[in-house]
């Protein structure tokens, strides 16, 4: 990885169409790479973000589970 890879949280920020406050607020859920004080960020981890939020759908709901959850 050379420094030209690296970003800055203006650009992860756009990458994952959230605003700079988001990312500096829950960088603890946002891979990156800090060096001192400053913080970057790669196309790598906007793979590895997107990655683990992605949602997939469930497999084999039948009707008992989805009359449950109405009764709930």
């Amino acid at each position: 990885m050379s420094a030209a890879e690296m970003h800055d949280r203006a650009w992860m920020a756009a990458q994952i169409r959230k605003s700079e406050d988001w990312i500096a607020h829950n960088m603890h859920k946002v891979p990156h790479i800090k060096i001192g004080r400053d913080v970057w960020f790669t196309p790598e981890h906007v793979a590895e973000f997107i990655e683990a939020h992605q949602v997939k759908p469930s497999v084999g709901r039948t009707q008992k589970s989805r009359s449950a959850r109405r009764a709930a």
